[in-house]
């Protein structure tokens, strides 16, 4: 079949969203390839293998010659970030000042509140190895165009960082960062009290 649909790339050198298109096929072992998805930022069309549980869930890997990534897969079933309490664990890296061309780790999870366009919380961060507790986390929810600008996982812009965002269901959200300040994903999750 035929894929059409919007990514988010980020990386050290393309951040933003597109439109590509490409193809997909399934083996007989279950296996999902999608290939030839065009444009991409290498210029060379990228490749992904998917293995699925059969229960809207999958593990992917991309096996392109350009781009290394693993992860999983969800089938989205809608299109919103509810009002709610929620988990978020967040991940990435963040360029060094300090240190030429040094990528740093970074990593946070933490409760928030989303009521209405606002997002609330605190995380426990931790910016290579160094942990701070009770950092506050604050956002805006632009629903219209698919974003999150979100404030406190960010030890090098006092700005709040530009997110995508991709609901998979009425409990959990996928982020990805594509404003150039690092790299960032992050996850939602409900909290049910």
């Amino acid at each position: 079949g035929n894929v059409a649909h919007n990514v988010t790339f980020s990386d050290l050198n393309t951040n933003g969203s597109q439109n590509v298109t490409g193809n997909w096929t399934v083996g007989a072992n279950g296996r999902v390839t999608v290939s030839n998805i065009t444009p991409s930022p290498t210029g060379t069309p990228l490749a992904f293998q998917f293995y699925l549980d059969g229960n809207g869930n999958g593990a992917e890997l991309g096996i392109d010659t350009s781009q290394v990534s693993a992860g999983t897969a969800y089938a989205q079933t809608s299109g919103n970030i509810n009002a709610g309490n929620y988990a978020i664990g967040a991940f990435g890296f963040f360029l060094d000042s300090t240190v030429a061309n040094q990528l740093d780790p970074w990593s946070a999870a933490g409760p928030l509140t989303i009521t209405g366009t606002s997002l609330n919380g605190f995380t426990d961060y931790n910016a290579s190895g160094t942990l701070t507790n009770n950092a506050t986390l604050t956002g805006t929810i632009d629903a219209a165009n698919g974003q999150v600008a979100i404030n406190g996982l960010d030890v090098n812009n006092t700005s709040p960082d530009s997110y995508g965002f991709y609901p998979v269901d009425g409990n959990r959200t996928l982020l990805i960062e594509f404003d150039g300040n690092q790299l960032g994903i992050a996850f939602l999750e409900t909290v049910t009290p």
